[in-house]
């Protein structure tokens, strides 16, 4: 019976470790500024990255420097403002509402961003250092799997790591488990001592 839990107690403890390992290696919790990706992402939001993708594709949700914006276009689409209503043009096809007039083929290795707030009209050319209003792909810190909101609201988003994170929690309570049951005669042994 010993051999069987100090076996149980090992296998929990490392289960524990090496998802809890892997969560804190590869998923990073951060505050953003909100404005630009309401209401996706509000006021005292958090989000959840993942930061060991950075392979953005449209439309993914992605973490540059401090903000989180969505990718509108990657390498060789053609993004312009504005069209008759207003909006951003993304190979023809209209997004956001846009500012100021502009046409840019967007270069290899480079991406053009857009918050999801048509009223607060941010794009990328407000954090880009290129003039042409895109960002580096490299500057992507990882993608936004999932929100916490302020209060009880929270979401993911469809993303392949999210299935990643909920498995690696659902190895970390396994191991948890584990151990307490391991821990569950001792813990009575004493109580019954006590008595």
């Amino acid at each position: 019976m010993e051999r069987i839990r100090r076996t149980c107690r090992g296998l929990g403890l490392a289960l524990l470790l090496s998802a809890t390992a892997l969560l804190l290696v590869r998923y990073r919790v951060h505050a953003v500024p909100a404005a630009g990706m309401s209401p996706l992402i509000g006021p005292g939001d958090r989000i959840v990255v993942d930061t060991w993708t950075h392979d953005a594709v449209r439309g993914d949700v992605v973490l540059v420097g401090d903000r989180a914006a969505r990718v509108a276009a990657t390498a060789g689409s053609f993004v312009s403002c504005c069209d008759a209503a207003g909006r951003i043009l993304v190979d023809g096809l209209p997004m956001n509402a846009g500012h100021g007039a502009f046409t840019v083929k967007v270069p290899r290795d480079r991406l053009f961003l857009l918050g999801d707030d048509p009223a607060v009209l941010l794009d990328s050319r407000e954090v880009a250092a290129a003039g042409d209003g895109t960002v580096a792909a490299g500057e992507v810190r990882g993608r936004v799997i999932a929100v916490i909101g302020s209060g009880s609201r929270a979401s993911t988003l469809p993303d392949p790591a999210v299935r990643t994170l909920v498995w690696t929690s659902r190895v970390a309570a396994a191991g948890l488990a584990l151990i307490l049951l391991a821990a569950l005669p001792v813990w009575r042994r004493n109580r019954a001592s006590c008595h």
